[in-house]
């Protein structure tokens, strides 16, 4: 090892094992190399106070218009019991995996291996559309699909949506000054 690499080394351990005694942080600046190639410490970006922004929201623990009702309560949490990815079966105590993520490949990398090999093949055309294969994979099972229609019918019927009227066509600037 170099010495100047040696005795970098020595000042970078040092200035970790006193930041680890303290149970402190070092807020450092970034300087970005094309030619270096960082092998060690962990850099965490800091948010600028420009970043931050501070938004007031009322509290809807004092709106009795925002309070669901115990019936809403009650359907909704029929609703995530009824989205459960595991089976299990109470007389043998065994859990069946609906939806086994380790057997499912990556549906992003098979799009982008179905690509890569269409441009290969064909370099003049353009891509494919998504294998259909592709898209089953991101559907639910229909186990949990056939279990999730009752709890939303339900839902549908206790939180009822109505479609807002816009009020007034928002003019902007470029409509304002348009003639000068």
């Amino acid at each position: 090892m170099h010495l100047s690499y040696q005795a970098a080394a020595v000042a970078l351990s040092s200035l970790i094992h006193a930041l680890d005694e303290l149970d402190m942080v070092a807020v450092v600046r970034y300087a970005y190399d094309r030619r270096a190639n960082p092998q060690c410490l962990v850099y965490i970006q800091l948010p600028f106070m420009e970043d931050l922004r501070q938004y007031m929201f009322s509290s809807l623990q004092n709106k009795k218009k925002c309070t669901p009702t115990e019936a809403q309560l009650s359907a909704v949490d029929a609703l995530i019991d009824s989205m459960s990815l595991v089976k299990r079966d109470e007389e043998d105590g065994t859990i069946e995996d609906l939806f086994p993520t380790t057997k499912i490949p990556n549906p992003q990398f098979q799009r982008l291996f179905q690509c890569l090999l269409h441009r290969a093949l064909h370099p003049q055309e353009p891509l494919p559309p998504i294998q259909q294969h592709i898209l089953n994979m991101l559907d639910p099972p229909a186990e949990v699909t056939a279990n999730c229609q009752d709890p939303l019918s339900k839902i549908k019927a206790l939180f009822p949506l109505t479609e807002v009227i816009k009020r007034k066509d928002q003019v902007t600037a470029q409509d304002i000054f348009q003639d000068m």
